[in-house]
């Protein structure tokens, strides 16, 4: 109960007028509707010409992936430890780079730290003048980390959920009591709750923690101002009776009564003050989610949702055994398949863009001119991994670590 009430507090600190306020400050909102726009013209025009209809509604659901896309590259920064801002090492190939800092335990929030929102403080030291950095957890204030601009899953959602509210999406704060933060936001256009995780960058794709990480996930528990809800069916695919069986042995920590019945309790009492048509509304919504997280998705997966953690160090990574069964695997059988298109004009063309992640084959046509991520072109790699430079805007294939 406390871990559901702490949730709720935080999802209301959302509702900040004045962080939401500083938030749209910071947004280039005039140029991501721009680009939405772009692409919701394309795909209406494309409708058009195979005599469908598309809802003006989604066009919101398109500017939630510019939003995703901004926050991730060029605002929020993933936070792998600190280099020592005084010492250097030389390395194997006589490069000069920064000391690595190693984690040296926590220490309690200063009282600068604590206004600013945090509880705990990760301590990181250099090996070489035993220099001592401090990572405040920043929690309690999301609008803390609009000028603290970096962190981990917790720090990435929390901000990211205030940025969706200040643009005025339902958002809702998901945690997955394995470990892991991500959103939902709800999209009037489809009328139901897509996932989005802003340290992937991905929109709609929760089967990517079970089928890409690799994650054996417990409880999901999404939270909003309006209510809290059970997810996890939607984030795990147990379809056959083993693997019900399976999920359930893992759901050991409550009750699923005490759950069930908790769950629709709390949620009445945030909408307490509610008048009679706003909880009609919510309620006429859970339901219509409640048959929806209980039918199993009738669609293959997507290719996003079969990699690993693409956040973090490969370290880091390795360590919480989040890369999946997949991994850095290559997926590419060897041979490039000409198109109708390459035949006729008699060229095979393909180019790399390293920094977006993907193979263009410029002649190919429209089935095949695009492939995304760089193992799915290359037949064997070995220790070989994509780093990206936050702090240098950078990004290159380099051997991994080690």
């Amino acid at each position: 109960m406390a871990k559901l009430r702490a949730e709720h507090e935080l999802c209301m600190a959302y509702e900040n007028p004045e962080a939401q306020a500083s938030a749209r400050a910071l947004i280039p909102i005039k140029k991501l509707k721009e680009n939405a726009t772009d692409k919701f013209e394309k795909l209406k025009k494309e409708a058009m010409q195979k005599t469908t209809e598309i809802s003006d509604d989604l066009k919101h659901d398109i500017l939630v992936i510019e939003v995703l896309r901004w926050f991730k590259k060029d605002f929020f920064k993933w936070f792998d430890g600190y280099e020592c801002d005084k010492c250097t090492s030389i390395g194997t190939d006589g490069s000069i780079k920064k000391v690595k800092c190693q984690p040296c335990g926590y220490d309690q929030a200063s009282q600068v730290e604590s206004e600013d929102g945090a509880s705990t403080v990760e301590k990181y030291r250099c090996d070489t003048c035993q220099k001592i950095f401090r990572f405040p957890r920043y929690h309690s204030r999301p609008e803390k980390l609009l000028t603290w601009k970096k962190g981990r899953c917790g720090e990435f959602a929390n901000c990211f959920a205030l940025i969706l509210r200040s643009l005025g999406y339902d958002t809702r704060r998901v945690l997955d009591w394995t470990d892991h933060v991500w959103c939902e936001v709800y999209s009037k256009a489809e009328k139901r709750w897509l996932h989005a995780d802003p340290c992937e960058a991905v929109l709609d794709k929760p089967l990517v923690y079970e089928k890409g990480w690799g994650k054996k996930l417990s409880y999901c528990i999404a939270t909003s101002k309006d209510e809290v809800q059970d997810v996890t069916s939607r984030y795990t695919l147990a379809v056959t009776e083993d693997e019900k069986v399976v999920l359930k042995a893992r759901r050991r920590e409550v009750g699923e009564d005490w759950l069930t019945k908790t769950l629709l309790k709390v949620s009445g009492e945030y909408q307490a003050n509610y008048n009679d048509t706003e909880k009609k509304r919510l309620t006429e919504r859970r339901l219509m989610e409640l048959i929806e997280l209980m039918s199993p998705p009738n669609r293959a997966l997507a290719k996003e949702e079969l990699v690993g953690r693409q956040t973090g160090s490969l370290e880091w990574r390795l360590g919480r055994g989040e890369l999946g069964g997949r991994g850095e695997k290559a997926e590419f059988g060897g041979s490039f398949l000409l198109t109708s298109e390459e035949k006729e004009a008699r060229i095979f063309h393909l180019e790399f863009d390293i920094a977006e992640n993907v193979y263009n084959r410029p002649l190919a046509g429209n089935q095949q001119n695009r492939i995304e991520g760089w193992q799915k072109g290359v037949k064997d790699a070995e220790n070989v991994s994509r780093k990206e430079e936050h702090d240098w805007n950078m990004v290159y294939l380099a051997r991994t670590e080690g």
